[in-house]
């Protein structure tokens, strides 16, 4: 699995906007279906940045490459 990767511009008010089926998993913590391949069950992981708050990091348990999912979201 790749580690999670910085969103850049993206808010994350806006990707957990464009995701479904988004739930909250913890503090700044939500889970959610990837956009990059058929996901019955949500593995998508998404945090809040602790460097950059405000923004997202993204974690596919079924192991697409974030950039992808960055990209399904702009």
């Amino acid at each position: 699995l790749a580690p999670p990767v910085s969103a850049g511009r993206l808010t994350l008010a806006k990707a957990l906007e464009r995701l479904e089926r988004v739930r909250r998993a913890g503090e700044g913590r939500w889970t959610a279906r990837c956009p990059v391949h058929e996901d019955r069950s949500p593995s998508l992981v998404v945090e809040e940045h602790r460097e950059r708050p405000g923004e997202p990091f993204f974690l596919c348990y079924a192991g697409c490459d974030v950039r992808a999912v960055l990209e399904a979201l702009r």
